[in-house]
């Protein structure tokens, strides 16, 4: 017998202003466990801005391409078009995309103590819901000497969620009493529409009765008779599993254990049955415990006590061959042992001809039927393992599974095919990970579409932290939907509208409440953002903290405030106003700028941001709300730093820069902009660089007159150089060195006045000693200089500062603003090298005199560190002065007083050491204290700086001291000994007095004597 056929073709919803059309795919099977309604959502469809919001408009924005993250920033979006939200933001940009969405209208349900569900539900033509309700502990029984309770209802609501009416399935109201022979003991097993106003219900009553009850479209029972089993057997099995096929036709069979009431065990007795109740045809298929060891599949030498075996409710159609194809299922009374799910295809005949079998090992492994997007040749299923979820098609031609899609664990999902081949889909997201990342957080109620390959194309979620299991979704106006299941909890989710409050359950945590409610599908426009442009001062090192980065480029300021006249201002009215899920602005917030399925960090340089260059810059900024559509716009960010001149009309970048004294002269304006880097913008309309630091456009000026101060720099220069007779080692610091710059733009302002904008610069004149280090920004000036070479073991670093007239800029200075630096190290007390690299010796140890020693000044800026090593230091050897002379103290009779003296000058490297060199001088000798100096020029090498002095006495003459004074007219007392001269100070020049008396007494006679002694000799006289 054929049942009419009741796949219906979907039918387009009344047009709207809207300008959206959700199309509607309603399978209605006469009979269906649970039934998939299509939600078939579908994008408006509108002009899209060519405008990328980049600086490279022919380049679209690609966040984490190339991983599982890619996402695609649209183009800039255009004037706020949401009505609801003009005109209070007509000034914002909004995205072209519009998705359905869904506003909660009500959620109620019905709580008992027993497992309580919406199985099934039908549309009667009156637009109102017929519901089937089940309530009972079926797979509970057993435990704990649990009885078995099970009770059907059937409620009639209307289109806002108003119920209307009740019936119980069975004869009378319940008795809540486990036991089968409790007259209002009902399991049905589906709900069909007759499509003549009647439906029909078919369940198993009290003393396993096979019942068929016939209602009309208010719940008005029309009959309620027993099953027709028109002579079949069926052998002690308890039929109340029913199922449709493709043709309509509907089927009646088993779950059976292992009683000994039931006489066969090895087949399935599969009936199908009419619209009255009455079987027809008797199929035998083989069962899963004769084809497979219950007990060997979880690991038992038997099967487990208790054990049942039976296909699936609405599982079971028939192939393209008359094959029959559907879910079995072997498990226990007492829920003890693993339940253990096949999938399986039977010939007409019954022989099973392949089974698919998931197992996790953990026997939570199940297999759902998709209904809706099967047919005769594919088989789709979901199988949920406790690691995922996977959607899968059996060829049954072929009997090959295919993995379809993989979806996060704890996902219940059920799909329909609309009319273009994409799908709509309806369930339960516990994880929004993987194919579900990024719309949403947290466990959440979702209806969605998606494309023909199943890739989301939109999905819509009300969050519910209880589980959720939708069974059935229905249209029941153009506005309204009707959506029917359980939930496990749900005295939040459904506003405790229990009617009798929710109960407590026999088995808590485990055991549903059903659940029922009426959705509004509405128009979800796309976010709202607006951002005007903003000025932020790249100097601060603060932006190499990626929060104070992200803080001044979205909010303008160093913190999160999105009051700030700066900040990027961000609405939606559907995630923050509408929603059943409702958003705070933080949360909106939070997602600026960030990838949605990767919204760890903000990939500004994706976005146009370089913050090395200054200037203005037009950065992309995008909002995504909680359906992933995006708006995007673009503003200008003015990169500014601490030396740039700026007004709201215009920015003048120009840095300072280094020329070398030999180019200064053909310096002119245009030189001058291009190494300073001038850039002048305006700011008023396109941001364009109106002058770019050449002659093409050339709109700032050069202040003249330092141009020509620092162009005479030149002449001063080689002057002084031209008239040294060491010009390496000449200061040069008057020409050498820093001087200012103005570089400017005069322009009118609104009320016709006069502006100038101006950067004044710093512009170093280097020579061959200047050490300029761009990367550090560092300029050290130094020249080079003479120095004695006995005293350089004495200099300090202070000191040698002095001499080179060293002094370090930083190279970013502002004129009148930073002042010149003098703290450096030297390579003064570098150690002594020979050879080839003596110039590299340290003054402090210099042992030789040389025009090439070199000088090293290291800044102390540590890290930042720089060396000057370009000076040279000339050290030489020094000469000392000696004004010698000989007094006489005293006269004798007949000894004539000598008008000259000689003396030996003995060099030594100290008072104890021999002489390394020795030279004889000759000087004024006499009897009156103003006998006159001979002066005498002494070299003095490294390491000998002390003279002594020896009289070469005259005969009948003896030595009687010295006198030694820094200066002519400080005579100081007669000292006893050799004079010993240190020149090892800064003094190089001393008076010598050597005292000489008669070595006779009074009455001793003179002999013959001659004073020819020390003539003999070369003297050193000045």
């Amino acid at each position: 017998m054929k049942i009419k056929n009741t796949k219906k073709k979907s039918s387009k919803l009344p047009n709207k202003k809207s300008l959206f059309k959700w199309k509607l795919l309603l399978f209605t099977a006469v009979f269906m466990i649970a039934v998939g309604i299509s939600l078939s959502f579908y994008q408006k469809v509108t002009k899209k801005f060519l405008i990328q919001a980049t600086p490279y408009s022919d380049q679209t924005i690609i966040l984490d391409k190339g991983t599982e993250n890619e996402f695609e920033v649209p183009s800039d979006g255009k004037n706020v078009f949401e009505k609801d939200l003009l005109p209070k933001y007509a000034d914002y940009k909004q995205g072209s995309q519009i998705k359905l969405n869904l506003n909660r209208e009500m959620f109620s349900g019905y709580s008992t103590t027993l497992n309580d569900r919406v199985i099934q539900a039908v549309k009667t033509k009156e637009n109102k819901v017929i519901e089937l309700r089940l309530f009972g502990n079926y797979g509970f029984e057993g435990i704990n000497n649990t009885k078995e309770m099970t009770y059907g209802q059937l409620a009639l609501i209307d289109a806002n969620g108003n119920v209307e009416k009740t019936i119980w399935v069975a004869e009378k109201a319940p008795e809540w009493m486990p036991s089968r022979n409790d007259p209002s003991h009902s399991a049905p097993s589906g709900l069909y529409d007759n499509q003549n106003g009647t439906f029909s219900i078919y369940y198993t009553g009290s003393s396993s009765r096979r019942m068929s009850l016939l209602i009309d479209n208010n719940l008005n029972v029309v009959s309620r008779e027993k099953i027709n089993e028109n002579g079949h057997d069926r052998q002690g099995q308890t039929n109340n599993r029913t199922s449709v096929d493709y043709e309509g036709n509907r089927y009646a069979y088993v779950f059976f254990n292992d009683s000994a009431a039931v006489k066969e065990k090895t087949k399935y007795n599969v009936f199908t049955i009419d619209a009255q109740g009455k079987y027809i045809l008797n199929f035998k298929l083989k069962a899963m415990n004769a084809a497979f060891d219950y007990g060997a599949l979880i690991g038992e030498n038997q099967k487990p006590d208790g054990w049942r075996d039976g296909i699936d409710s609405d599982s079971l159609i028939r192939g393209t061959n008359e094959e029959f194809v559907g879910i079995s299922e072997l498990n226990t009374t007492t829920g003890l042992a693993p339940k253990l799910k096949f999938l399986n295809i039977w010939s007409a005949a019954g022989d099973l001809l392949y089974t698919y079998q998931p197992n996790d090992g953990k026997g939570s492994a199940t297999l759902n039927f998709i209904r809706a997007i099967s047919s005769p040749r594919e088989y789709y299923f979901t199988e949920t393992l406790s690691s995922e979820v996977s959607l899968k098609k059996l060829d049954i031609a072929t009997k090959k599974v295919e993995t379809i899609k993989v979806f996060p664990k704890g996902t219940k999902i059920d799909f329909v095919q609309n009319d273009n081949g994409e799908y709509s889909f309806y369930g339960y997201i516990t994880e929004f990970n993987g194919i579900f990342r990024g719309y949403g957080e947290k466990p959440a109620l979702v209806v969605g579409r998606m494309d023909k390959n199943f890739t989301i194309i939109s999905l819509s979620g009300i969050a519910s932290a209880d589980k959720i299991s939708l069974v059935v979704i229905l249209s029941l106006n153009n506005e309204n939907y009707y959506v029917g299941g359980n939930i496990l909890g749900g005295k939040e989710f459904v506003e405790n509208s229990f009617p009798d409050g929710a109960k407590e359950k026999q088995f808590s945590g485990k055991m549903t409440n059903s659940l029922y409610g009426i959705l509004k599908v509405v128009d979800d426009y796309s976010p709202i953002i607006k951002g005007d442009d903003l000025k932020i001062n790249v100097s601060d090192p603060r932006f190499s903290d990626v929060t104070f980065l992200n803080n001044m480029l979205i909010y303008g300021t160093d913190k999160v405030d999105r009051t700030h006249k700066d900040a990027i201002k961000v609405y939606d009215q559907h995630d923050l106003v509408r929603s059943l899920d409702l958003k705070d602005e933080e949360w909106l917030y939070d997602r600026i700028n960030r990838n949605p399925l990767n919204p760890t960090e903000i990939n500004w340089h994706a976005l146009g941001l370089d913050l090395a260059m200054l200037g203005p810059q037009r950065i992309t900024y995008f909002i995504t709300d909680s359906q992933l559509q995006t708006t995007s716009t673009s503003r200008w960010i003015n990169k500014i730093d601490d030396g740039m001149a700026v007004t709201d009309e215009y920015l003048l970048k120009a840095s300072n820069f280094h020329v070398s004294i030999d180019d200064v002269a053909t310096l002119d304006a245009v030189k001058v902009k291009n190494a300073s880097g001038t850039k002048l913008w305006e700011l008023f309309d396109q941001h364009e660089l109106i002058d770019d630091g050449t002659s093409q456009k050339d709109k700032a000026l050069v202040d003249e007159n330092q141009l020509t101060t620092i162009k005479q720099a030149k002449k001063g220069y080689d002057l002084k150089r031209s008239q040294s007779k060491s010009p390496e080692l000449e200061d040069y610091s008057e020409f050498i060195k820093p001087y200012p710059l103005t570089i400017y733009y005069e322009y009118k302002d609104n009320n016709d006045q006069t502006k100038k904008l101006r950067q004044d610069l710093t512009v170093f004149v280097t020579n061959g000693t200047t050490k300029v280090d761009i990367e550090k920004k560092q300029v050290i000036y130094g020249f080079g200089f003479s120095y004695p070479l006995k005293k350089a073991y004495s200099l300090t670093d202070e000191q040698i500062i002095e001499l080179s007239k060293a002094t370090v800029w930083k190279y970013d200075n502002i004129w009148d603003q930073n002042v010149a630096e003098t703290d450096f190290s030297t390579n003064r007390n570098d150690e002594y090298l020979t050879g080839t690299n003596e110039f590299k010796t340290g003054i402090n140890n210099a042992r030789n005199p040389r025009e090439d020693y070199q000088l090293k000044l290291t800044t102390n800026l540590i890290p930042d560190n720089v060396t000057n090593d370009l000076i040279q230091v000339k050290l030489y050897e020094d000469e000392v002065t000696l004004h010698v002379r000989q007094l006489v103290q005293k006269s004798a009779e007949g000894l004539i007083v000598p008008t000259e003296g000689y003396f030996y000058l003995d060099n030594i490297k100290n008072v104890d050491e021999q002489a390394v060199q020795r030279f004889q001088s000759i000087g004024k000798s006499g009897t009156q204290i103003d006998v006159e100096y001979t002066t005498v020029k002494l070299p003095v090498s490294f390491d000998q700086y002390f003279y002594q002095a020896l009289v070469i006495l005259p005969e009948y003459y003896k030595y009687d001291g010295y006198q030694l004074a820094s200066t002519e007219a400080n005579l100081e007392q007669i000292q006893i000994g050799l004079p010993k001269i240190d020149f090892r100070d800064d003094n190089n020049e001393y008076w010598l007095t050597l005292l000489i008396s008669p070595s006779i007494t009074e009455g001793d006679k003179l002999g013959l004597y001659g004073w020819s002694y020390g003539q003999k000799d070369s003297y050193l006289v000045e």
